[in-house]
């Protein structure tokens, strides 16, 4: 059986048989109170001028109920024991199917090594277009400067046109000095950690998760996110 189904079926007879102790409490705890009314009543008859009979009706009401506290003691005690021993006797084939579980869920977890490896693979290689785009900026100037060196120009002029290096849009690879955490494109050390140890991300990530959406930080998707949840 899975363990799923004999987590739940033992969850449940745990909770019915809670609930059996939970009612004899509260029984003992109204036939206490009646044994309290009972002593008051009987006290006050013992001191009126109230028929024999009718005083020893009280007192045998009053020891009934006596004994009925006492005899739910005893039965609280005994259902609290059967549901130990029933509970118990079921972790034997609760841990088989725990085992088993361990093993199905492990098989799972395994077969995400593969595709973790296949995204790094992907997410290197595209690091390796972004610097071939970056040396496609570069090799413009450097073919300009072939042009430049073949007409044997005085040394200002020269230096002129060497120094128009192109600019190249900075985005940062793994620094967080200038704008935190949500700054790099490349995964931290910190981030990769969080996210394999605690399944824990930025807001920015998360919100992309849930929707799709790509925000440029984590104050703007936070407000996405509330604005979201106050949606819901």
């Amino acid at each position: 059986m899975e363990f799923k189904l004999l987590m739940q079926e033992f969850r449940d007879e745990a909770a019915r048989m809670l609930a059996k102790v939970d009612g004899l409490i509260h029984d003992k705890e109204k036939a206490n109170q009646r044994q309290d009314e009972l002593k008051q009543e009987y006290s006050e008859m013992l001191l009126g001028d109230v028929p024999q009979a009718d005083l020893s009706k009280k007192k045998r009401e009053l020891d009934r109920v006596s004994q009925e506290l006492a005899d739910y003691d005893e039965r609280i005690e005994a259902v609290r024991q059967l549901r130990l021993d029933k509970l118990r006797s079921r972790l034997p084939e609760l841990n088989e199917a725990k085992l088993r579980e361990y093993d199905r869920r492990s098989e799972v977890y395994k077969a995400t090594i593969p595709e973790a490896r296949r995204l790094k693979a992907e997410l290197l290689l595209y690091y390796c277009q972004m610097r071939r785009k970056i040396n496609d900026i570069r090799a413009v100037h450097n073919q300009f400067m072939e042009a430049v060196n073949a007409c044997n120009l005085d040394e200002l002029p020269f230096l002129t046109y060497k120094r128009q290096t192109p600019h190249i849009p900075v985005f940062s690879l793994l620094s967080t000095y200038s704008g935190g955490m949500d700054a790099p494109f490349a995964p931290l050390e910190e981030e990769i950690i969080n996210a394999f140890e605690y399944a824990k991300v930025q807001p920015w990530i998360r919100l992309y998760g849930e929707t799709g959406e790509l925000l440029s930080d984590s104050i703007k998707a936070n407000k996405r996110l509330q604005e979201l949840k106050n949606n819901e």
